[in-house]
């Protein structure tokens, strides 16, 4: 289907009051459209599951495929989640990007049961963010190892973890230890005061270099 086409059958009395009239009520409409038909909504966190399910099922839209959750953290927000679901409509060549925020204590309604490829994805957001997903029928941790403590694409968690695993001569087995890091040699300089420490050295010297 051509851009043309595309064009007349979203151009029609129906999709004109969809756009101007119904679908405002449950969220902002943010169009992008390029060479991809790509259409971003957003949409608060309680429409999310009415709007997919009327995205997938209505006969003008048609996304019948779900290629993909992602998300972001941004610390410091009152809601420093962002979820995006990226769906596609095969019958018309369409893709849609519904986006969505959440705070830290907050969750999502799955969406398995209208997307099976939603499975690992919504798995994926809890063991990654620690983003709750309700009624999902195996919400376990995918890419962690069992015991993982803390979710790894938050940021404020520490590049070195909080557990590493080692093997014990004594049991013959690997096993997990609190991570111990020594402060004793480590010199926190923020300001790039390095330079000035470079500085400082080179007049120190007998015959100072010149400086180049």
């Amino acid at each position: 289907m051509g851009p043309s086409q595309h064009t007349s059958l979203w151009s029609d009395n129906y999709s004109q009051l969809f756009f101007s009239q119904w679908l405002p009520l449950y969220g902002r409409i943010c169009f992008a459209w390029n060479k991809l038909w790509e259409l971003l909504y957003f949409v608060v966190k309680k429409n999310i599951s009415l709007l997919i399910t009327f995205f997938k099922f209505d006969w003008l839209h048609q996304f019948t495929m779900c290629v993909d959750i992602l998300a972001y953290d941004q610390p410091g927000k009152k809601l420093r989640f962002t979820v995006i679901y990226y769906l596609l409509s095969l019958t018309y060549n369409t893709r849609l990007h519904l986006v969505t925020q959440l705070g830290d204590l907050q969750g999502l309604e799955t969406v398995y049961m209208l997307y099976k490829s939603a499975n690992w994805s919504e798995r994926e957001l809890w063991d990654m963010f620690g983003i709750l997903i309700f009624y999902h029928p195996d919400l376990r941790r995918i890419l962690t190892d069992y015991g993982f403590a803390g979710f790894p694409l938050r940021k404020n968690f520490p590049v070195s973890g909080y557990k590493e695993l080692f093997y014990s001569e004594f049991i013959k087995n690997t096993k997990y230890r609190a991570v111990e890091l020594l402060q004793a040699r480590r010199d926190y300089i923020y300001s790039a005061n390095w330079v000035k420490k470079k500085k400082a050295e080179i007049e120190k010297e007998p015959n100072p270099r010149p400086s180049l």
